[in-house]
């Protein structure tokens, strides 16, 4: 069943086109305010080859681990 899986995924998330951060060193004593707008997004290509899933058990809880390894190619600009 393995060699019928796609070795590449294309995927188009809905990402914001706006962002804002505000940064601060030493207590805040130097802030930095930056904003990002029309921020554009390439598709990006997922190499899924190497994808591990594993379910676990931690004391009473069940935990899913998910290793995704590689993102093939993503671009991002911002103004």
């Amino acid at each position: 069943m393995e060699e019928f899986l796609p070795h590449f995924v294309n995927v188009d998330m809905k990402l914001p086109q706006s962002y804002h951060y505000e940064f601060g060193l030493f207590f805040n004593l130097l802030q930095w305010k930056i904003t990002w707008n029309d921020i554009e997004y390439s598709n990006v290509d997922l190499d899924i080859a190497d994808v591990e899933i594993a379910l676990t058990r931690s004391f009473d809880k069940s935990l899913l681990s998910v290793k995704f390894p590689a993102i093939k190619h993503w671009e991002i600009d911002a103004k």
